[in-house]
């Protein structure tokens, strides 16, 4: 879980990181940041030379500074984490200290346009439908003009992905596909150019035994939205069956 905010409600997430952390044992925050380092190195490779390449990064809704400090180990980029929960902040500030390439906003900065890669993971499922307008209207804000935002979120069309994300966290309101994501950012003139999948890793035993049978339930799950969708031709996006994913985007022609 990297992050979340709010437009009109930070309260909600005041305490999120205290409330999220009773869902993990004592000690585990540095397991779980490694696993996630694994996971991102795979998944973000294709991004890689952007990511070198960059001056100024985003990092909206920033969490605990875990993928800030993913970035830091492939990029020398002035790196910007935004987030309005003072108990992630804190929690990100400690995990933070002494990276002087990292500098952390609060909820009442004002993001000026610039940067060349705006980065919102794990954000957007926490927002409700009637925020969503205002907050794209603010995540899309910042994005240079050739600058492209990435959003990741759980997968929607994967059913098992899509009922373990929605009850695992109280405050995931809403599950999205490419499809519906593509929605939300078009009114900010913003188009989906690449979807790219997050896969479990492996690095142990039990690690593969669970990637083995990712890929039997995949398998499975991609059957079932097919055979719902198999009257449905000139899909834009493939109906990807990964628990996460995400999207990069751009500003559409003229805009």
């Amino acid at each position: 879980m990297e992050g979340v905010s709010s437009m009109d409600s930070p309260s909600s997430f005041k305490e999120y990181a205290l409330d999220s952390g009773v869902k993990f044992k004592p000690g585990t925050a540095k397991l779980l940041r490694e696993n996630r380092f694994k996971m991102w190195d795979k998944a973000f490779k294709p991004m890689l030379s952007r990511i070198k390449q960059a001056r100024k990064i985003l990092d909206f809704g920033c969490g605990q500074g875990d993928f800030m400090l993913f970035l830091a180990r492939h990029t020398g980029a002035q790196i910007d984490g935004y987030e309005i929960s003072q108990s992630q902040m804190e929690v990100c500030r400690d995990n933070c200290k002494g990276m002087e390439q990292i500098h952390l906003l609060d909820g009442n900065a004002d993001l000026k346009e610039g940067y060349d890669l705006v980065f919102c993971n794990h954000v957007i499922e926490h927002i409700a439908d009637a925020e969503i307008p205002e907050f794209v209207g603010k995540l899309t804000r910042p994005v240079g003009g050739a600058g492209k935002l990435v959003v990741t979120t759980p997968n929607g069309l994967n059913p098992f992905a899509h009922s373990f994300y929605l009850n695992t966290d109280r405050t995931h309101v809403r599950i999205y596909s490419p499809f519906s994501l593509a929605e939300v950012l078009r009114p900010c003139g913003f188009a989906i150019e690449e979807i790219r999948r997050e896969l479990p890793q492996g690095y142990d035993a039990l690690s593969y035994l669970k990637l083995g049978v990712w890929w039997v339930t995949s398998a499975i799950a991609k059957l079932f939205v097919a055979a719902v969708a198999g009257g449905v031709r000139g899909l834009k996006f493939p109906l990807t069956m990964a628990s996460t994913f995400y999207v990069v985007a751009g500003r559409s022609s003229g805009q």
